[in-house]
This record gives C-alpha cells, sequence and structure tokens, in this order.
C-alpha cells in the first residue's frame, strides 16, 4: 500500500505511527505508576478518608 501513495499520505500514516507509538508507552507509564501505587499505605490513608468525606457529604445532603 506504501508503494502506491502520496507523500502526503505516507508522512500522516508516519505521524500516526508515532502516536500509536507515544500512547502505547503512555500506557506503560501508566501501569507502572498503578503498580507502584497499589501497595502505597500513604494513598490507602487517603483513599480511607475519602470515604469518610464522602459519606459525611451523603449525610449532609439527606439531611438538609
Amino acid at each position: 500500500m506504501r508503494d502506491y501513495t502520496d507523500l502526503l499520505h505516507l508522512i500522516i500514516l508516519n505521524n500516526l505511527e508515532n502516536t500509536n507509538a507515544e500512547l502505547i508507552r503512555m500506557n506503560k507509564t501508566a501501569r507502572n505508576q498503578m503498580e507502584a501505587l497499589k501497595n502505597n499505605k500513604n494513598l490507602k490513608e487517603l483513599e480511607v478518608l475519602q470515604q469518610q468525606v464522602n459519606q459525611n457529604n451523603k449525610y449532609l445532603i439527606e439531611n438538609k
């Protein structure tokens, strides 16, 4: 297919391939971050705090 197209389309195809490669790298970075944060004690404490805030907000809204 590349043998039968013009320069413009080849450039666009190349840009798409580069974008795809960058998205794959970003996905790997996100997975690494997720793994690093999954067992983080401070993050778990923040999650508990967030649950408490959500419950308090829900209580306040229901009792208006």
